[in-house]
């Protein structure tokens, strides 16, 4: 994946860990301590980089039929960045890595290697673990951590509104 100028340039000291194609020439590169949003020159706007650190509060996600917006709440402002649907999984996998590992939660070693959304239940699958934590597509320090060698027997049950993971 080519880099553009405008990102080496928002990159100062920091490498980037990952990136994801978004088409066209949009990228989102993924960094130690935060997500770069690249928007390459088109016919009604010009090139640009924002960036959306891991230290926020609350993550929500709103799936369109062919847009999914990353709405990130921080202690004093509200930002957003919109990905073509089908990036939606690959683009909250790596915010998730990173903003885990930016909060001491996952190794740095550590890869986040899937994420599953149940209404309330988020589902973060890592190399080594799984965590689980209940509220909206939310992240916070109210989460359970089950390494896999703890991990025996896993059963769901069947309730009257959704399934629970036993």
């Amino acid at each position: 994946m080519d880099i553009p100028d405008l990102v080496q340039q928002a990159l100062e000291d920091e490498e980037i860990q990952a990136g994801i194609s978004l088409g066209e020439e949009d990228t989102v590169c993924f960094t130690p301590t935060r997500t770069l949003v690249y928007r390459g020159e088109g016919l009604l706007s010009d090139e640009k980089v924002e960036s959306y650190p891991y230290d926020f509060e609350r993550l929500t996600i709103s799936e369109g039929r062919r847009k999914t917006k990353f709405t990130l709440v921080y202690t004093d402002e509200k930002r957003e960045f919109g990905v073509p649907g089908t990036s939606t999984d690959a683009v909250l996998e790596q915010l998730l890595n990173g903003a885990l590992r930016s909060a001491n939660t996952i190794d740095t070693e550590e890869q986040v290697t899937g994420v599953f959304r149940f209404s309330e239940l988020t589902l973060v699958i890592t190399e080594g673990r799984v965590l689980k934590h209940l509220g909206s597509v939310t992240w916070d320090n109210d989460f359970e951590s089950y390494p896999f060698g703890s991990v025996t027997g896993l059963e769901f049950e069947e309730g009257s509104v959704a399934t629970s993971i036993v």
